[in-house]
């Protein structure tokens, strides 16, 4: 037994505490007590702890161990723990009880397993068997996932597959389990657990668990990482996805090169390398924008993390990073390449000039784009970005979609508005059409222009003076 002992693998502890139920009963005067043998974390008394897969919430009234009274238990040891207000029909063998929060219950998980060379069975695709999980034994049909192979698994050999389960069970990441043929009962091979939130899609989950398939345990996060990269999970989420505790997990990420960004006290998490790759891409696409709208001060925000397809949090960091790199600048809602400006021909120069003095000579009444296309003779989408220059020379405002007028006019209208506050207490639509002897047409994205800046504000039918 000393010879044995000094080649065990101590057990992995998940930084939470868990145990699987290998027998329910009640006790007279105390109510319902399980046993089992902690396998991760441990537990005191008064803790609360849930009921999986049920997830019925109970707290500990008392412990056992060896048939002594004490306090607490810890990974390894037997365990007869005493539920508060649980009624015994609630509780079986097979169930688990865990911390709160860490386990959620699947019906499908992830796994490799191997079969015995000893056995004379093998494995199909889509065959029925009995998987054992922890104290548990549930029915289940094996997908094999491996491309290029004959669609079963012979003796000695092993195998990737997705493992569909005919009831919710609790598992979690690197658990192990026993494959039992379904008829005759025998034990035929073993694996454990890749995966216990595969992708609900066959062809996607196929395609990932492949790409799981003989990893070890840090190089199975990294894949993990590296499908979540566009849209990056918290700690406190990375550690609920591989059912383990905060500290446990940064033990693990150890062995990465990472980077957290965002909230302190729970930040995003990614790799550096995944970064290094999204900072060059956002580069690429303000660049690719610079090229195909040469005309446009930059490109708005929103389109740009569209394009990228970045969680907003990422965006943010990636952005503010290339900002204090001095590759990309930030200003007014848009995003440009440090340095960029717009320059015109010399024919531009001259039609944005014509443009102008249309929008300067038509004052409150000015025309649409395709209104102002026809009148000098341009196609919309190139009218569009000359009017684009002027707004970024500070010479014109588009007060709502394809409706543009020259910032003099509007400055000359808030000042009339002003004036008119000086004795007026309100202003309906007609006083501001009358004012500015324009119409409706016009009055009405005007007046919401104003608003926008908060200049008036609308109580009802009326605006009144916001500031």
């Amino acid at each position: 037994l000393v010879k044995l002992s000094v080649k065990v693998r101590a057990k992995k502890d998940r930084g939470f505490f868990r145990l699987p139920v290998d027998r329910a009963f009640s006790m007279k005067g105390f109510g319902t007590v399980v046993t089992g043998t902690v396998v991760s974390g441990a537990l005191k008394v008064g803790d609360e702890v849930e009921i999986l897969p049920s997830k019925l919430a109970t707290k500990i009234r008392g412990i056992q161990s060896h048939g002594k009274d004490v306090s607490s238990v810890q990974l390894g040891d037997r365990a007869a723990l005493n539920l508060s207000n649980i009624d015994r029909t609630r509780v079986t063998r097979g169930l688990q009880l865990a911390s709160k929060g860490f386990i959620e219950p699947s019906g499908a998980i992830g796994a490799e397993f191997s079969l015995l060379p000893s056995t004379e069975r093998v494995v199909r695709n889509e065959q029925r068997v009995r998987i054992h999980l922890g104290t548990d034994e549930v029915m289940a049909k094996v997908r094999l996932v491996n491309p290029g192979k004959r669609k079963v698994v012979n003796p000695g050999e092993a195998s990737t597959a997705l493992i569909e389960l005919e009831k919710a069970v609790a598992v979690a990441i690197d658990d192990p389990f026993i494959l039992r043929f379904y008829s005759p009962l025998e034990t035929i091979g073993g694996g454990v657990i890749i995966d216990t939130q595969p992708p609900s899609s066959w062809k996607e989950c196929k395609r990932w668990l492949q790409s799981l398939e003989g990893l070890i345990r840090s190089e199975r996060l990294k894949k993990f990482l590296v499908a979540t990269e566009n849209e990056p999970l918290t700690m406190k989420g990375w550690s609920q996805r591989w059912q383990l505790s905060e500290p446990v997990f940064r033990e693990l990420l150890r062995s990465l090169s990472i980077k957290e960004f965002g909230p302190k006290e729970n930040p995003f998490v990614t790799l550096v390398s995944s970064l290094e790759n999204q900072k060059r891409a956002c580069v690429e696409a303000v660049d690719n924008f610079h090229e195909q709208s040469p005309y446009q001060r930059g490109i708005p925000k929103d389109r740009l993390r569209q394009i990228l397809g970045f969680h907003a949090s990422l965006f943010d960091y990636i952005t503010h990073e290339l900002e204090s790199e001095k590759k990309i600048e930030a200003v007014e809602g848009i995003v440009r390449i440090q340095g960029f400006h717009v320059e015109l021909t010399g024919k531009d120069t001259e039609l944005a000039s014509r443009l102008e003095k249309a929008l300067k000579d038509s004052l409150y009444t000015p025309p649409v784009i395709k209104q102002l296309a026809e009148l000098i003779d341009l196609p919309e989408a190139k009218t569009l970005q000359l009017m684009h220059v002027l707004k970024g020379q500070g010479k014109a405002e588009e007060v709502s979609r394809n409706l543009w007028f020259h910032v003099e006019t509007l400055t000359v209208m808030e000042n009339e508005i002003r004036r008119f506050f000086e004795d007026k207490a309100s202003m309906a639509v007609n006083d501001f059409k009358s004012l500015t002897h324009t119409t409706r047409k016009h009055a009405i994205p005007l007046l919401e222009y104003l608003d926008d800046r908060r200049i008036t504000r609308r109580e009802g039918d009326q605006r009144v003076l916001s500031k």
